[in-house]
């Protein structure tokens, strides 16, 4: 792994905006940076969920979020011009418009509770998004 700068700019992301493979999927509302800690408690405490909603279905998820940074850290005593710091993990800046997860084979309903669910967790706000058939 590579130590990198902090190189992230502060625009909207048109490129992951729209739904490409679920039915429902929850899209950021503002700038964040998410660990690779706070990604895995999302992704255990959703499947957690779904579990429990539905019961008979297969229900698939698909996940994007992509750790692309990684984050550095150096001791609090240590003094100047000591380097940069060993990595002690990875991360990813998420822009407005960008969407997490998508969800197939769910109701709207179960879908909502698992929104609101996620929602409590994540220190993103999220909006429920659905998928236009036309």
């Amino acid at each position: 792994m590579k130590k990198t700068h902090n190189s992230y700019t502060k625009t909207l992301k048109y490129s992951k905006n729209l739904l490409k493979f679920g039915y429902f999927g929850f899209k950021t509302n503002n700038f964040k940076q998410i660990s690779k800690e706070q990604e895995l408690l999302i992704l255990t405490s959703l499947s957690k969920k779904i579990k429990i909603i539905s019961t008979k279905k297969k229900i698939k998820i698909w996940n994007n979020i992509y750790m692309n940074q990684n984050l550095t850290k150096l001791s609090l005593e240590s003094r100047m011009g000591k380097g940069k710091g060993a990595i002690y993990t990875q991360a990813t800046f998420i822009k407005p418009g960008t969407i997490l997860f998508e969800i197939e084979k769910l109701k709207y309903e179960e879908a909502l509770e698992i929104y609101y669910y996620i929602n409590k967790k994540l220190p993103i706000k999220l909006i429920l998004i659905k998928k236009n058939n036309n």
